[in-house]
């Protein structure tokens, strides 16, 4: 059996350019100037999702500088000079996905900072903590697991979570 299933939605934006999403739903939306990805489920779901292209010497840089706190910076000086530009977009791109993931209004001064990169796990897998600066009600989660894949010097990060 084969069955073809569609909806047509509307997605509006929120004060600060977050997607609205339906009642029963959660979901994350990303582009760039190659590509765009979506992510929806149900609203027992915490997700996220970003896409990235390989950053350039310049950008890696920055973010380096304004985005990782030390901890994070000790980690990718170990990496091979060559593959930085790789492994700081995935990093970054894994930030991006869980700031959307974990977003709320009501959250003042919260920032992708509030993750903290660990390490690369399995099958293309990073693992990351809260910071200090967490607001209160995300200390529950302890190892957050975001997925990536890499596909023509695109970054693809995503992160799912059942309530």
């Amino acid at each position: 059996l084969s069955y073809e299933y569609s909806i047509s939605v509307v997605i509006k934006k929120g004060k600060n350019g977050e997607p609205l999403w339906p009642e029963n739903y959660n979901g994350s939306i990303s582009h760039n100037k190659k590509y765009s990805a979506i992510i929806i489920a149900d609203k027992n779901w915490i997700i996220g999702i970003d896409i990235e292209s390989i950053l350039s010497n310049m950008s890696t840089n920055s973010i380096i500088n304004i985005i990782f706190n030390q901890n994070e910076k000790n980690i990718i000086s170990t990496c091979c000079s060559s593959q930085i530009n790789f492994f700081v977009t995935i990093i970054f791109s894994a930030k991006e996905t869980l700031y959307k993931a974990f977003y709320k209004e009501e959250y003042e001064n919260f920032s992708i900072r509030v993750f903290e990169f660990i390490k690369f796990s399995y099958n293309n897998t990073l693992i990351f903590k809260l910071t200090n600066n967490t607001p209160e009600d995300l200390y529950y989660y302890k190892d957050i697991m975001v997925n990536y894949s890499i596909f023509n010097e695109e970054v693809i990060t995503w992160f799912s979570l059942e309530r």
